[in-house]
């Protein structure tokens, strides 16, 4: 992945098996992760979930707060 090269996220993420729920926003909004990269994550991830919200950008849970609740509760709810 290229969104941070601090990180081998290609390393990293096989390694997090915990359920995992990933929200990307668009980029021409202000989303931070390429749709690419987005698609790449969800393949890196062996229990993640990576949503793709067209309408919204970075930081949703303080731009669209019950969007993001809306989108989350259930996630979290599931692994409850």
């Amino acid at each position: 992945m290229t969104v941070n090269h601090e990180f081998d996220f290609d390393a990293i993420l096989p390694q997090v098996t915990c359920p995992t729920l990933v929200l990307v926003g668009k980029e021409e909004l202000g989303g931070v992760i390429p749709l690419g990269e987005a698609e790449r994550v969800k393949e890196l991830l062996p229990n993640g979930q990576v949503l793709i919200i067209n309408d919204m950008g970075h930081s949703l849970h303080r731009s669209h707060r019950e969007r993001f609740l809306e989108l989350t509760r259930p996630f979290l709810e599931q692994e409850a």
